[in-house]
Order: structure tokens, then C-alpha cells, then sequence
């Protein structure tokens, strides 16, 4: 089962399934609709009855992530989750969260006395 692409509805989405390019049903979700993510390319939703969504790439996965993290906001992404990959900023993230990489930069004369002017 795949979905098709979202429409918005005010504070809504509908989903569409398919299955092998036929349409199988559709449904409105809100941002009060349960769900989980179950691995990484499946997902629960409980709708009017519960449904297990499986994706057929990543791709596919994190669009849907993201119209569900942005439910009811038309302009769902921040800038900076629309020019940067999620793998990037983690990675990014993950290596200045170091203290060892902020005493660096911090000693760091040249780079610190740009700031100071």
C-alpha cells in the first residue's frame, strides 16, 4: 500500500491508500489522529479503524513524516529542514554536541575574536 499525494484541508490531510495504482480508500487525519512510527518505513495510524502503513523507500517515508509534523500548517517545513537533509543536520548536531568540539572552537584566538568585534 502506497499513498498518494495529500491534500490539505484547514487543520486536515487526506490520505489516500493505493494499492498497485487503484485507489483502496481514503482518510482524514488531523492533528489529534494517533500514530506511531513502527521501524523505519512503517507507520500506525488510528483512523476510524487502525491502519499499519508500509513505505517502499525512506523517501517516501520522510515525505509523509513531514506532513505529518507539519499537520495543519501549510507552510509545514522550516527553512531549515527544507534545504537540509535530516541525516546532515544530525550528523551536524551530533558532533558540536561534543564538549570537546565547543572547548576547540572556543580556544580557537581567530575564530572567537571575529565574533568579539
Amino acid at each position: 500500500v502506497s499513498t498518494q499525494s495529500t491534500g490539505f484541508r484547514g487543520k486536515e490531510v487526506v490520505l489516500s491508500l493505493l494499492n498497485k495504482g487503484c485507489e483502496v480508500s481514503n482518510h482524514v487525519m488531523s492533528e489529534d489522529t494517533e500514530r506511531c512510527s513502527c521501524g523505519k518505513l512503517s507507520w500506525i495510524l488510528r483512523l476510524d479503524k487502525t491502519l499499519m502503513i508500509k513505505f517502499a523507500n525512506e523517501k517516501s517515508e520522510r515525505e509523509f513524516r513531514e506532513i505529518l509534523e507539519g499537520l495543519g500548517d501549510p507552510a509545514r517545513l522550516s527553512k531549515f529542514k527544507a534545504r537540509t537533509e535530516e541525516s546532515s543536520a544530525s550528523q551536524y548536531f551530533q558532533f558540536y554536541g561534543y564538549l570537546s568540539q565547543q572547548q576547540n572552537m572556543l580556544q580557537d584566538y581567530v575564530r572567537t575574536s571575529t565574533f568579539q568585534r
